[in-house]
């Protein structure tokens, strides 16, 4: 990641890095609590005996967490990936960094409004 960023805004560089896997964990336990509604996972659904709704959200879930691995082709193959990838003509793009900052910023407004709303209804 260092080998990407321009010269000088390395610390800068990481406390991006950092914001944006903060703001990915706080959305992410949230989003699965929403989840949580589709299929019944009650202890009343455990006691009967009835797994179907944990298998479903468990296979959701799993599902979810491992579309990461589609990006993977995406990565610099070699030093050589890395330095086109650099010089390329996507390195400054508006579009780009524009989509990458209303993510980030709904997903921190998405935080603190879910923070403030289990804080105020407590169980809601």
């Amino acid at each position: 990641m260092a080998q990407l960023c321009p010269e000088g805004s390395e610390g800068a560089s990481y406390a991006l890095f950092t914001t944006v896997a903060n703001a990915a964990a706080m959305s992410s336990a949230s989003i699965s609590t929403m989840l949580l509604g589709i299929w019944d996972v009650s202890e009343e659904a455990f006691v009967s005996g009835d797994t179907k709704g944990m298998r479903n959200l468990t296979l959701l879930t799993s599902s979810i967490a491992m579309t990461g691995i589609l990006f993977v082709g995406l990565l610099p193959r070699d030093k050589k990936d890395l330095e086109a990838l650099k010089m390329g003509s996507f390195t400054m793009s508006k579009l780009g960094g524009g989509l990458f900052l209303g993510v980030i910023l709904f997903s921190i407004i998405f935080a603190i409004l879910d923070a403030v709303v289990n804080i105020m209804f407590s169980g809601w």
